[in-house]
């Protein structure tokens, strides 16, 4: 028999997302952003279904509310990511083998990679901001710049 109980001290509220996520244009897969754990005896297919569900994401479109289309990363904590045996996460598009295959996992990694992603984050903020800039400046038929 499964017996809930409350843990004291832990806010088990839905949260509300930023209006800046993105989501698959297939309303059949699961809303990004997600993390996920896959756990099983040898042999039982994990590998199998992580690499399959993350394909049909690379195969449908990521767009965030403005119709703008996104490319997807796939960040993979996994001590047999490299093995000869897992040669089917080297079919993903969406994740880089050089740089984004992490072997040894500890909270600290973590912690770096999720820095390293917001750092990013920041850098396409800047660039869209430039680009917004750019694109009135070159509505505005108006102004000329003078060569000194």
């Amino acid at each position: 028999m499964i017996v809930e109980s409350i843990i004291k001290g832990l806010k088990d509220e839905p949260i509300t997302l930023k209006d800046e996520t993105v989501e698959s244009t297939n309303p059949y897969l699961p809303k990004l952003y997600m993390c996920g754990i896959w756990i099983g005896a040898k042999g039982t297919g994990k590998t199998w279904s992580l690499v399959k569900l993350l394909k049909h994401y690379e195969e449908s479109s990521i767009i965030d509310k403005k119709g703008r289309s996104h490319e997807m990363r796939t960040i993979l904590f996994c001590p047999t990511g490299n093995s000869n045996f897992n040669t089917i996460y080297k079919s993903l598009k969406s994740l880089d083998q050089e740089n984004d295959i992490i072997l040894n996992y500890s909270d600290a990694v973590l912690l770096d990679v999720l820095d390293q992603i917001a750092k990013e984050e920041e850098e396409i903020k800047e660039y869209y901001k430039y680009l917004k800039s750019y694109n009135k400046f070159k509505k505005n038929n108006k102004l000329k710049i003078k060569n000194y």
